[in-house]
This record gives C-alpha cells, structure tokens and sequence, in this order.
C-alpha cells in the first residue's frame, strides 16, 4: 500500500467491512458490494477496499477502488471495458463515507455525487458541466399537483384498456431479455447489445432489479430496466435503458411506465424513511426534464 494513503489514514479492509459501511453510512447502486463482486467476477478489475477509522478504532469511512480509479465511476467503466459488456449506463457514484468524516481522496472520479460536497476537500464542481437527472420528488414540494394528476390519469386509462403492470423481478431473467431486446429493437430500431451478458447480469443482480414491465392486451408494450438498492440512508435507484411498442402509441406505455416506476420506488423509499434516488443518467434527452432535476457532478481533483 502507497505510503502516501497511509499518510492520510487510509488502511485496507475486507470486503466484509465495506459491506457494512456501504449498508451503514449510504451508497449507490454502482458502489455496492454485490455489484462491485459482480464486475470483479466478470471483468478484469479486482477492487481493493480501503476504509478510514477514529482512534478507538471505529470505522469513518470507506472506499472501493479499481487501480487508481474510484470503483464505479464512469471514466473506470471505460477504461477497464466494463461498459463494453454490461450497461451500468452513466452512474452517480456515491460513496460510504460517515457524517463524521471530512478529508481527501487520491483516486480519480468525475461521476461523484454532490452529496460529498463539503466532505472531501479536493473535490471540484468544476466538471465540463456533466451532470445527472434525478427524480423529482412526490412530495408537495416535488412535481406539481397538475402534473402527478396527469400522469395518474394516464395510467389509470392505460389499466382500463387492458393494461397492466407486472413486477419485472417476477420474471426470469431469460424472459426478462428477451421482452428488452423485443421492445429495445422497436424503439430505437437495433438490437439489444450484450444481450448473453445481459442475462448474466439479471441473474446474478436479481434482487436489485425493480420497477415493471407494462403490458397491454396480454403484450409486452414498455419495459424500462432498472436496479435499486437499499443502504440506511439512501434507496438509489439507477435506470439503464428501455424499450417501448409504438403500436401503443395512443396510450402512451413509456409515459405510463415511468410514472408506475417513479410513483412505486418513491412510496417504497416513504415507508422505509430512505432518501430516494432515482437517476435517469445524463440530461441526454428532453423528456428528461419533465420528471428530473439535474443534479451537478462533482470529479475529484487528484495527481
């Protein structure tokens, strides 16, 4: 281990004990432990778990790294061809560090969450503006009155014209491939990249896969695939991509199912009394805009 992160109090621990820190002090979906085990199973990058404790020996802090990378972030997704074989779209990065905790990080990242600033001391909102759209909140102070009451009447005239939601985890994951790469061609006109990798993926992530698939007239119309996880202080949410049939085009299945997917992770975030993080990726699209608030990213300023 480098002398210059035993300098800053940084010592390697197991994977165990970022586990707990992950569970304890927050994170996202890219930073947990099951996922980090996923990609270190399937990809060339073995992360080494670092954490930060208090004289008396209680754990502050805790990091997963890949190299000199923070595990996780985009540009480490990239460089290590993670991104070639499994879609983890573009993820905020949030990391188990405790309230208690304020220092550096020597590992480079520039899909950080603002939820650190102030925390680490050389991170930068200086970042060529990236950013990633966060859902609004169902709350009266979140989305409209208007608007929560239009995307309900949606839904509820898509239910009566034979539709219905189905919990995408009830189904296997080769089905689960199958209905995205059916609906992934008919909206955006290609097939569905990696889809053998995929159903690794599903299988491996199960218990993490939320949200619906919509069908109408017994049809798969709109899936969006999506992974959440729950620490004690977040239920981070992170949507991938999607696809939807245009032969439903009247009743708007992407629309209905992203309000079904918002509306079910937000109640389930309330009755658990968890911050709810639900990322739609980078402001790539201008739907976007409609059920998002753009949330800055921060990079950290390394050497």
């Amino acid at each position: 281990m480098p002398a210059f992160l035993r300098s800053l109090g940084w010592q390697p621990i197991s994977p165990d004990t970022y586990a707990v820190a992950w569970h304890r002090f927050g994170g996202s979906v890219i930073t947990h432990p099951k996922v980090l085990a996923f990609i270190q199973e399937h990809c060339d990058c073995k992360p080494q778990y670092l954490g930060r404790h208090d004289r008396a020996g209680n754990l502050l802090a805790a990091v997963a790294t890949w190299g000199n990378y923070l595990a996780g972030d985009k540009t480490a997704l990239e460089h290590f061809g993670v991104d070639r074989q499994y879609d983890f779209g573009s993820p905020e990065v949030i990391l188990p560090l405790g309230p208690a905790y304020k220092g550096m990080l020597c590992f480079r990242g520039k899909y950080v969450s603002s939820e650190h600033a102030g925390q680490l001391i050389n991170l930068s909102g200086r970042n060529r503006g990236r950013t990633i759209c966060l859902a609004k909140d169902l709350s009266p102070q979140g989305m409209s009155a208007k608007q929560k009451g239009r995307r309900r009447s949606e839904l509820n005239r898509c239910l009566k014209s034979q539709g219905r939601l189905q919990p995408a985890a009830e189904y296997a994951p080769e089905e689960l491939v199958r209905i995205y790469a059916e609906l992934y061609q008919k909206r955006w006109g290609q097939p569905l990249p990696n889809q053998a990798q995929l159903a690794v993926m599903l299988q491996a992530l199960r218990a993490h896969i939320d949200g619906y698939v919509l069908l109408i007239e017994d049809r798969p119309a709109a899936f969006q695939l999506l992974f959440a996880t729950q620490s004690d202080r977040f239920y981070s949410v992170e949507y991938i991509n999607g696809g939807v049939d245009p032969a439903f085009h009247d009743l708007s299945p992407g629309t209905v199912l992203t309000w079904a997917n918002v509306e079910h992770t937000w109640q389930n975030s309330q009755s658990l009394g968890l911050a709810h993080r639900y990322s739609f990726g980078r402001n790539s699209a201008e739907y976007k805009t409609r059920w998002a608030n753009e949330s800055k990213l921060m990079r950290i300023v390394s050497w």
